[in-house]
């Protein structure tokens, strides 16, 4: 069985025509992508892709993220492959630029997810517990978007790594422009929802994100 999460959303639109996706890995580990139907499909193809690629592992109750309707419809790359209507497993071209759908015992033909050339999470906590996430290629690149962000530098400021795989459910956007090569601070509109933005634009997460 999935253990699944982040489901914020009408089942009612996930219907048998249509695909969801489903990002399916351990809580920090890098998570490999399947498109189906629906959750016993996503499932069975799980365990036909164990079986094909990994026949020595102990079976284990995945962690599962699902996207679909708006959650996908926001995630543009994901959701052009998910209109294909093809269910299998996702192969990340990083040539092409594009998801690839194999069924599950086919060959391996890319990487589980895209690159994001060079570009790290940073969770910041600074004066009075306020935390924002910087994109940058270092630390040093992330304090200087945050000043740039703030009146004048902090007192206090604690940065952490953060693993880009805890950027889930509707801020997996995040994640995205990550792939994208984008820097800079996380900000959310309801245009646009979560995005790496300028600093100017920085949104307090808080409330979002531990």
């Amino acid at each position: 069985m999935f253990y699944l999460v982040c489901v914020f959303q009408h089942e009612h639109t996930r219907t048998h025509m249509t695909i969801s996706v489903y990002e399916i890995g351990e809580y920090l580990g890098e998570p490999f992508t399947i498109f189906a139907h629906n959750d016993d499909e996503a499932e069975q193809i799980h365990r036909e892709w164990i079986a094909a690629h990994r026949p020595g592992d102990k079976p284990e109750m995945p962690i599962v993220h699902v996207y679909a309707s708006k959650l996908l419809a926001a995630r543009t790359l994901l959701k052009a492959a998910a209109d294909l209507s093809m269910s299998g497993v996702g192969y990340w071209d990083e040539k092409q630029g594009f998801w690839r759908i194999e069924r599950p015992g086919h060959p391996l033909t890319g990487v589980p997810t895209p690159s994001r050339h060079g570009i790290n999470c940073y969770r910041i906590e600074v004066d009075d517990g306020l935390m924002y996430l910087a994109f940058a290629r270092d630390v040093d690149a992330a304090e200087t978007l945050l000043d740039d962000a703030l009146a004048e530098h902090p007192v206090v400021m604690k940065m952490h790594l953060l693993s880009p795989f805890r950027l889930v459910s509707t801020m997996a956007t995040l994640r995205d422009d990550m792939h994208a090569g984008l820097e800079g601070l996380a900000h959310w509109s309801v245009e646009r929802g979560w995005r790496i933005s300028a600093p100017e634009l920085a949104t307090e997460v808080g409330g979002f994100i531990f």
